[in-house]
């Protein structure tokens, strides 16, 4: 890059591009999907007492994730966010979100779980027949966001190195 279109200092991309990472690992609206989607599950498996205990755990680890969020909020705001905990929340939050429509896959068996979004003609999502439909979509969409903003095998080294001084 020609030092005339350079942004900083010579060398100090990586850190630019970490300093983005740890931000994007908080998205706010990470802990709003996992309540909604939470919430639609719960309306999905009413009626079936074997779920409750998970769906329970489920709304202690949303709860749990939303006072991460919060923390580190703080902590970025006073200038001492670490890497290890914007990690962390990346990490809980796609991990539940997957435990979340687990719990729906197992309620509503492999019958309606099997029902996929169909495509439009020019190639985006139709809005789905039903909430279980839109289960599909969404179990596609939180398995992407295991890898989306570094896969959960790259935030648990983040976690490592920082906890161990690797």
């Amino acid at each position: 890059v020609p030092v005339a279109n350079r942004l900083g200092d010579e060398g100090g991309g990586w850190k630019c591009a970490k300093f983005l990472l740890d931000r994007e690992r908080l998205a706010p609206a990470l802990i709003v999907r996992l309540q909604r989607l939470l919430e639609q599950v719960a309306a999905q498996v009413q009626g079936m007492p074997a779920f409750t205990e998970r769906l329970l755990l489920a709304e202690a680890e949303v709860r749990a994730a939303r006072e991460l969020l919060l923390s580190a909020i703080d902590d970025d705001m006073q200038g001492r966010l670490r890497a290890s905990k914007s990690s962390a929340l990346k990490l809980l939050g796609s991990e539940l979100a997957q435990r979340i429509i687990a719990i729906a896959y197992d309620a509503l068996g492999p019958q309606r779980a099997a029902r996929f979004v169909p495509l439009a003609a020019d190639g985006s999502l139709q809005v789905a027949e039903d909430a279980t439909s839109n289960m599909v979509h969404n179990y596609l969409f939180y398995r992407s966001r295991s890898i989306a903003g570094g896969t959960s095998e790259v935030q648990k080294n983040v976690i490592a190195r920082e906890l161990f001084g690797a």
